[in-house]
């Protein structure tokens, strides 16, 4: 394929490796990319393969992490590569300034090894966003190496430090081919521990290894086979590079120099395991520790933490020299008479204790590694005193400034010792006797300072030198005191021991809590090993076996654990401390650096054979260490397939890192397990995405009864039963894209789950036998990897000791024990995985587990039904009430438990031990006899289980629905080919709008007016729409997070009652003649499907009824779209939502028309408030929106009709408010008419009628200005055509309009005065403003009316705005604009109007225009305080007592609340977005940048100036209260966030910013592309969260306004007209500047189209 087919080419960085500009976050090696502004920065082209097949997986990196934790991505087969897309939102923070992609994957480098050799984890490449400032941005890379990968997004200007984002991680799981097939999933892992020293020597082993490949085990985990320590345990190696001589049967001499023949020996065992047998090999890798006796670390002893290099451990080596000698005193006999030396009682231990405590280790003093030497310094200090002489000044070193102890005197004790501290102590490190320093001279100063100030002074001062500084010979200098007044009688001297002593007592708070911790340790552990029943029961304390075990290696007597050392070879570079671990610790803290006190408080688990090993910060700190685990960590990649991180909860992780980052170049396909024993998840998951661990182990015998067991099998199970993941990531709902894509969630850990491992007490120890085979097969029937231990399946009695077991293996058979039963739960187990048996439901009752597993799209299923073995089941029945499978059949598999066959002996009789280990004498036994099945009448499966059943006890069952074949209609829907074929795309392509308004939307009262009604969904309530897309915005977010017990979803699983609603909804609408018959054909399609949904078992129900349902929902929307304009179809989703908006508002309904006489479209003002009656069609609602909704949409025709609608109704030279059919439409806003003059407008515009439209004829309401009913014969007799209403709107304004509402009084507006019926709308020909109103009316938008005669405001308008509104004048200024341009080509005839005085006479366009321009500025704009005289000086009138803002425009001239004209308002903005030319650019700026810094919220504008003493930014319609600001909702336009001003507003924003450059007070040019997409951010990054409103809204849409900061607003409108068109508008405008400015007409998605159409 030509390389111009490829995918969109992302840019990258030249491939040369830098070191990054500061970056303090990230250091790194840092491959830089271009810069964000497309400067001429060099740069190499990433280009991704042509042709890529298979979904993206898409990363969605929402604030505040910009990432997404860690995601688990499947294997790869071959070199078959995954495409990975990160999206950010456009307008997020982070594009401000040309974000870039950083990752560590070496993208771009084709095939797994290679990229596993150019792979360095520091070494970082950087990838611009591909972004255009109006759709969302994105990378794209694709991966094919395994391993875990970081990411992050690195932001800033190129000028300054990058900021970073939080990273996220990628773990590409390991390709594991089992017999040359790729292990589909790391769920069909089947491992068995072994452990090699009891297997014997290689030669032996193929036998036995077979047998476990006929069990269907896939996978051998082996315990370390390197040369052991003096305790013969596998986890103390020796050498880590070299294999134990035992393995080979002297068939392999011993020494370094036959080194490569044992490891080739065992390399050709595991190719035959591996190729012959199908088994992959694991091995731990031990890292933190090595044995006590490694010859290495004598060579190395910088390898471990000793007294050298980690002085700190030096008290708790101290103590346990004690501990050690006190043993050894013991049991000598000496020094301690009466003192046991076998306790065996609480006082035995108590008097042992305290013994030790009064003796060897009162001796130590370890108190004095925490405090201040008291004695030694106020000797020092008065020392220093003495050697003043009489009347000399004291002489400061001290680093505390002048004045530290001014005061000193007059405070507490507690607070004098603060100050003192605060200025003399500094700190030596841990480990050193007296660590804590105090600075003579400032102890001094102090002392000095509290004697004058107490009065104890035994001279006065000189006064002729009080104020002298002088220096000495030496050029010291003195303070400003001349002499000292320290008293010698020693009350300085008991000051300073105070002091010193009240600084200390936090430390010897310190130091008693460490000394209390270190004695109930040292008591817990002698408990344990000598008192407690179940314990090892130790013996006498000896040398041997002292009080307890050692913490350290005495490496310079090569002896461990003996008689105390001899002083004479001490040597503290040879003194290890051992390894160990600490119960719930911060795994993060290494508890062997200084950062802790854990060997000194005794609170290490030690193991007394390993001493725990010291890599430091990087290599630097131990280079020897480090190349010698690398190269044991690459000999073991080497051979092995897969790591068990031994330990890995202690192994500092950078060091992890390194050596995995080691094994992976070696191995790239590894597997890596752990156990961590954090308990944190959050713990785990940082070890899981820094190391890339493929899975945890996690045990089963760590389960302490039933129901903890059910616990555990749930959570390492996969989704639930019927959910909806399958169908929510499938093609069907992306549609809307020509590929499919997958969100990714942030993932868990997988699990590797074991039913024991070698560290367990097994089922015959903790429970009891039988429970050998429920716990394997609950363990086997879990969505993850499964594991046993060698012994497990023939029943050790016991946990075999890796140190002191020396028995082998006995000579496994496919027969012995339960390993029929095992290889049939291997084999079930894989093949679960392999098809695909993802969803799993638990359930516990009693001793029982019920386990069932299904794959989610033929719905076969696994049922287990298991009676549990925990030592209380022994001998008692277990109930378990009938399993029922709801329309599902079943058939058993096996039914099987254990059963004793003889009496077993554990040899603990002293009769002769076995030579090989031995299990529990147990047989297989059927029980197929105890469960019955059978078949209710709804053809459910019934499983009934004998009671009497024993423990143990395991029934399991195939399942299958009998209509698997029926459903595969619902399973097609899951792909996008196959949604295609099913028909329903082109069914709704026949639909109209109107049809698909019918489908998706209609709120409750227009439904009502065609005889139905709302579904109410119990338990949740009513939906927001009766279609389809009312239930979609519910189920949504189900399906985003498989919420399955949602009240929708039990409803939908109790009955089809959602399922018939939405099918005989849309029968009815089709048959009535409320849709056309194609909404019929959509109902049948439905009927068919939905039919087939009935039928299923009820869990499934939810899952096909989304599937079915988002189908149509998806396939409306793309019909939908295909009926709009080029606009919006190029848009991204954004636009497409909004324009959906346009649907749902625009409906027929028999109360409300744009004709009297007929029922047609009309536009809702919002839903569900504005639905119906009078209350529809609002005239300024409906010119506000008609351009957005209708007109940038391409639905011209409904623009056309709401134009011509709304004109019939013309008198008085205005428009209506309220339309109301035309019947009673009521005359009361002045500014409904202008945004109509402006409709007309736009109209000429976007229609390819253009201007002749204007001789458009249009039908007139009213004849004259009487008031006649609709239906009186002269109604709608007379007829003009559209000019003609535009130019007697002109007219009647520069007459005046002045008249009397018709049918005035509480019939008409039952809470206005008598005045406010009198409406006037006239120009002031002095200015040509258009004004009106009086303070009893609101002829404006902001029409609240005050409501409440408690309160006081009844009657009483909250926002009159009379005089001439702002944003009035913006629409009269375009409107004379336009009609200017129209006379002047012709179009129109009339050069002007008629004016009334001063002029009298015909004032042309030109004219008014110019006059109006020029009045504008200085009688709106609120100059500076440097502006105000010129303006003035031009005729302005400020009034400096009413102005709350400068360089802002007001928001009505001439009010006869005069104060109001000056109040900071949103209707500005809309002005300037009508009329950008109106405006001084430099002034709008100024406007523009106090409306963003104080007026603009989260989603809406704020409609007052919170400065302002009227804001009140809440609204509550329904407040009943006393305070007249709010009650009733006044306050409705001061201060609440209504969203249709911030179209305008940011509409203003990208004209004046975006599209203009100051240069100079009297210049201004067209701003620069930086400039612009500055702009488009910054207008993005406002969008934000309506784009987030609009996708989680039952409603589809924005609201009408929201309280203050964005909270909710219940009495708003949940989808308002002029919220969604004024967006609109605003994206046109964005759109329109991409296409012009930046030659970027596509989106993305459509840009990539055409390249592969190409």
């Amino acid at each position: 394929m030509p390389v111009a087919a490829a995918a969109p080419a992302q840019p990258v960085s030249a491939m040369i490796t830098t070191t990054p500009p500061a970056v303090p976050k990230r250091p790194h090696t840092l491959t830089h990319g271009p810069s964000a502004d497309g400067g001429s920065a060099s740069r190499s082209v990433h280009h991704l393969p042509a042709g890529h097949v298979g979904p993206i997986i898409q990363f969605k990196l929402e604030p505040p992490r910009f990432s997404v934790p860690l995601v688990r991505l499947p294997p790869r087969e071959g070199e078959s590569s995954l495409r990975l897309r990160f999206l950010v939102r456009a307008g997020a923070r982070v594009l401000s300034h040309g974000a870039r992609l950083v990752t560590n994957y070496p993208f771009g480098i084709a095939g797994a090894d290679l990229a596993a050799k150019a792979f360095a984890r520091k070494q970082f490449r950087a990838i611009e966003f591909d972004y255009d400032f109006v759709n969302d941005a994105f990378v794209e890379f694709d991966v094919c190496l395994p391993g875990a990968f970081e990411y992050y997004i690195e932001h800033g200007p190129k000028d300054m430090p990058f900021d970073c984002t939080e990273p996220g991680y990628l773990l590409v799981e390991p390709s594991l081919m089992v017999h040359s097939a790729l292990l589909p999933s790391l769920d069909a892992i089947a491992l068995q521990t072994i452990v090699p020293k009891w297997l014997g020597p290689l030669s032996q082993w193929d036998s036995q290894l077979q047998v476990l490949s006929h069990l269907h085990f896939n996978m051998v985990h082996f315990v370390p086979m390197q040369v052991r320590g003096i305790s013969n345990s596998p986890y103390s190696l020796y050498d880590q590079l070299d294999l134990d001589p035992s393995l080979f049967d002297g068939t392999i001499a011993t020494g370094p120099e036959h080194r490569t023949e044992r490891f080739d020996a065992l390399s050709a065992t595991l190719s035959r395991l591996r190729d012959v047998h199908g088994i992959l090999g694991m091995t731990d890798v031990v890292w933190n520790h090595t044995a006590c006796n490694s010859l290495w670390l004598r060579a190395h002893p910088e390898s471990g933490y000793n007294l050298v290099n980690s002085p700190h451990l030096l008290p708790a080596y101290e103590l346990d020299e004690a501990i050690l000698e006190f043993s050894h005193a013991i049991h000598q006999g000496e020094r301690y008479p009466g003192i046991p030396a076998n306790p065996k009682t609480e006082d035995d231990l108590n008097r042992t204790l305290a013994s030790f405590r009064e003796g060897p280790f009162a001796r130590l003093k370890l108190w004095e590694y925490y405090v201040v030497d008291v004695l030694t310094t106020v000797s020092r200090a008065m020392a220093h005193v003495a050697a003043l002489p009489r009347n000399a000044e004291i002489v400061s070193h001290s680093s505390a400034p002048a004045g530290a102890f001014d005061g000193v005197a007059a405070l507490p004790l507690a607070q004098r010792a603060e100050r003192l501290k605060r200025h003399a102590l500094t700190d030596a490190p841990f480990g050193t006797r007296y660590p804590k320093r105090m600075a003579i001279e400032t102890c001094v100063a102090y002392l000095d300072a509290w004697a004058r100030e107490g009065g104890h002074l035994t001279h006065r001062v000189d006064p002729t030198v009080a104020d002298a500084t002088a220096a000495d010979a030496t050029g010291t200098t003195r303070t400003a005191s001349p002499s000292h007044a320290l008293a010698t009688d020693g009350e300085s001297e008991a000051e300073l021991v105070r002091v010193l002593n009240e600084i200390n007592l936090a430390y010897y708070a310190t130091y008693d809590d460490d000394v209390a911790s270190a004695f109930s340790n040292i008591a817990n552990t002698v408990r344990w090993q000598r008192l407690a029943p179940d314990g090892p029961k130790l013996g006498p304390i000896s040398a041997e076996r002292p009080l307890v075990w050692s913490y350290f290696t005495r490496g310079y007597t090569d002896e461990h654990g003996g008689t105390p050392a001899s002083k004479a070879n001490f040597d503290p570079a040879k003194v290890w401390a051992n390894n160990g671990w600490i119960w719930g610790a911060n795994p993060l803290v290494d508890f062997a650096s200084s950062r802790s006190r854990s060997y000194l408080r005794r609170e290490v688990i030690v193991w007394g054979d390993c001493v725990k090993l010291r890599f430091g910060n990087s290599r630097d700190d131990s280079p020897w260490l480090w190349d010698h685990m690398a190269e044991y960590t690459r000999l073991m990649a080497e051979h092995f397939d897969a790591f068990r991180i031994d330990n890995c909860h202690s192994t500092p992780i950078h060091v992890a890192q390194y050596l995995l980052d080691v094994a992976r170049r070696e191995r790239p396909n590894l597997y890596v397990v752990a156990e961590l024993f954090t308990g944190d998840a959050e713990v785990d998951r940082v070890f899981v995405a820094k190391l890339g661990i493929n899975s945890l182990i996690r045990e089963a015998m760590q389960a302490w009864d039933s129901k903890e067991l059910s616990r555990l099998i749930h959570r390492y199970s996969g989704d639930p039963v019927g959910s909806f993941r399958t169908s929510n990531q499938s093609a069907t709902h992306c549609m809307t894209h020509p590929h499919e894509f997958i969100d990714v969630r942030p993932s868990e850990p997988h699990a590797l789950f074991m039913d024991c491992t070698h560290d367990n007490e097994p089922p015959a120890q903790k429970r009891m036998v039988e429970d050998t085979v429920s716990n394997a097969a609950l363990v086997a029937m879990t969505c993850c990897g499964m594991g046993s231990v060698l012994g497990y399946d023939f029943c050790i009695p016991e946990n075999l000791n890796i140190v002191t077991e020396s028995r082998q293996y006995p000579k496994l058979s496919d027969e012995m024990a339960m390993h029929p039963l095992r290889k049939a739960l291997n084999e079930l187990h894989q093949r679960m995985a392999t098809e695909h048996f993802t969803e799993v439901y638990v359930h516990h009752e009693g001793q029982w587990v019920i386990v069932y597993r299904q794959d989610s799209r033929f719905h076969r299923g696994v049922v287990l039904i298991a009676r549990t073995g925990f030592k209380n089941a022994a001998g008692t029945d277990a109930p378990l009430n009938p399993v029922i499978l709801k329309r599902t059949h079943a058939r058993l598999i096996t039914a099987q438990g254990l059963e004793r066959i003889t009496h077993w002996t554990d040899h603990k009789d002293g009769s002769e031990p076995a030579k090989y280990i031995e299990g529990v004498p147990v047989k297989l036994v059927d029980y197929s006899d105890r469960v019955r099945i059978g078949e209710d009448e709804n053809g459910s499966a019934v499983i009934a289980i004998d009671p009497k059943s024993p423990p143990g006890a395991i029934f399991l069952f195939d399942t299958w629905i009998g209509t698997a074949e029926q459903l595969q209609s619902l399973h097609e829907l899951e792909t996008l080919e196959g949604t295609q074929r099913s028909g329903i795309g082109a069914i709704c392509s026949q639909l109209t709008l109107h049809d698909l308004s019918v489908l998706m939307y209609q709120a409750t009262g227009e439904e009502q007016e065609h005889g139905g009604g709302m579904y109410d969904i119990p338990g949740y309530g009513p939906l927001a729409y009766c279609g389809v897309e009312g239930i979609a915005s519910v189920l949504r977010p189900i399906m985003q997070k498989n919420d399955l017990g949602h009240a929708l979803c039990s409803n939908l699983r109790e009955g089809p009652w959602l399922m018939d609603y939405t099918v005989n909804r849309l029968e009815a609408a089709a048959t009535t003649g409320r849709a056309t018959g194609a909404v019929g054909a959509v109902a049948e399609w439905l009927k068919v499907r939905f039919d087939l949904v009935k039928i299923v078992p009820q869990y499934l129900q939810p899952k096909y009824f989304s599937v079915v349902l988002m189908s149509v929902v998806v396939a409306a929307r793309e019909a939908a779209i295909t009926h709009m304009s080029h606009f919006v179809k190029k848009s991204p989703t954004f636009v497409r939502q909004l324009a959906m908006t346009s649907m749902a508002l625009t409906n027929i309904v028999k109360s409300a028309s744009l004709s009297p006489t007929k029922s047609t479209p009309a536009l809702a003002a919002g839903l569900p408030h504005f639905a119906t009656n009078h209350m529809r069609c609002w005239g300024r609602d409906v010119f506000i929106s008609l351009k957005g909704m209708y007109m940038l949409t391409g639905q011209l025709d409904h623009a056309k009709a709401h134009i011509l609608g709304f004109g019939s109704t013309m008198r008085h030279g205005l428009i209506p408010n309220l339309l109301d059919s035309g019947r009673f439409p009521r005359y009361n806003a002045r500014d409904a008419v202008w945004w109509f003059l402006q409709s007309v407008q736009d109209y000429c515009h976007f229609s390819s009628e253009g201007t002749e439209f204007l001789q458009t004829p249009v039908p007139r309401r009213f004849p004259g200005e009487e008031w006649v009913h609709w239906d009186d014969p002269s109604a709608f007799s007379k007829t003009s055509t559209v000019l003609e209403l535009v130019l007697e709107t002109m007219q009647r304004h520069a007459l005046g309009i002045y008249f009397r509402e018709w049918n005035a009084g509480p019939n008409l507006d039952h809470a206005m005065h008598d005045e406010g019926f009198q409406v006037d709308a006239y120009i002031d020909w002095t200015t040509g403003f258009v004004q009106g109103g009086n303070k009893w009316n609101c002829g404006t938008w902001m029409d609240k009316m005050g409501d409440s005669h408690k309160a006081g405001n009844f009657g009483i308008p909250a926002t009159p705005r009379d005089g001439a509104a702002i944003e009035l004048q913006g629409l009269l200024a375009s409107t004379l604009t336009w009609l200017e341009s129209l006379y002047e080509v012709g179009a129109i005839t009339q050069p002007g109007v008629e004016a009334s005085a001063p002029f009298n006479r015909v004032v042309t366009w030109r004219e008014w225009s110019a006059l109006h321009r020029k009045s504008f500025n200085l009688h709106f704009y609120v100059p500076t305080i440097e502006e105000q005289p010129g303006f003035e000086a031009a005729g302005a009138r400020i009034h400096d007592g009413l102005v709350q803002r400068r360089g802002i425009f007001k928001d009505t001239y001439g009010s006869v609340t005069p104060g109001a004209d000056y109040q900071f308002r949103p209707n500005q903005f809309i002005a300037m977005a009508v009329a950008p030319g109106l405006f001084n650019e430099h002034h709008a700026l100024s406007a523009l940048k106090l409306g963003m810094q104080d007026l603009a919220g989260p989603m809406g504008m704020r409609t007052l100036d919170p400065l302002d003493p009227a804001y009140r930014g809440d609204y509550d319609n329904g407040n009943d209260g006393t305070d007249r600001t709010v009650a009733h909702g006044w306050n409705y336009h001061q201060g609440p966030e209504w969203l249709y001003p911030t179209g305008h507003f940011l509409q203003a924003y990208l004209h004046f910013v975006g599209g203009l450059e100051i240069v100079s007070d009297d210049e201004v040019t067209d701003a620069s592309t930086t400039q612009l997409t500055n702009t488009l951010q910054t207008i993005n990054s406002h969008l934000l969260p309506l784009r987030m409103h609009v996708n989680t809204s039952q409603w589809a849409g924005l609201p009408e306004l929201t309280n203050r900061d964005g909270a909710e607003c219940h009495g708003s409108c949940p989808t308002q007209a002029w919220s969604s068109a004024t967006m609109l508008e605003l994206e046109w405008a964005m759109f329109k500047q991409r296409e012009s400015r930046m030659q970027r007409s596509l989106t993305i998605e459509m840009e990539r189209a055409c390249r592969m159409d190409d």
